[in-house]
């Protein structure tokens, strides 16, 4: 997947970086019919790259697929949007299962619930 996305990055970027190369060494390129409309095309397909990684995504990660179908299933309202946090076993993703753990604690000792208590994701069965 990481090999696909540079690979696309690079055929992307190529023809702008191109052109700017070519813009320094031979500036009167500049003055060409239509330089303008190829700049224009130039830009657009560079910046085009940004679309595409969540489709190169969607094909080849099954994590993104998974969270990809639970985020279209809850708008569709076919179900409530959770997710099993402890499934985060990595040290990145410590944080929010401590905060999860820490809120149900402090849920068990207070029967008052604001408007800021923060959403408890949870497995859905």
């Amino acid at each position: 997947m990481l090999i696909i996305v540079v690979a696309l990055f690079t055929l992307c970027w190529l023809p702008l970086q191109t052109y700017n190369l070519l813009q320094h060494i031979f500036p009167q390129i500049n003055e060409y019919p239509y330089i303008n409309i190829i700049w224009f095309c130039f830009d657009w397909f560079a910046m085009s790259n940004s679309c595409y990684n969540p489709f190169i995504y969607s094909i080849y990660n099954e994590k993104f697929k998974q969270e990809f179908k639970m985020r279209l299933d809850f708008m569709a309202g076919k179900r409530r949007l959770t997710r099993d946090l402890s499934a985060f076993s990595s040290g990145r993703f410590e944080w929010r299962t401590n905060h999860v753990n820490t809120h149900e604690r402090n849920l068990k000792h207070s029967s008052i619930v604001t408007n800021d208590t923060p959403l408890i994701l949870t497995p859905d069965a």
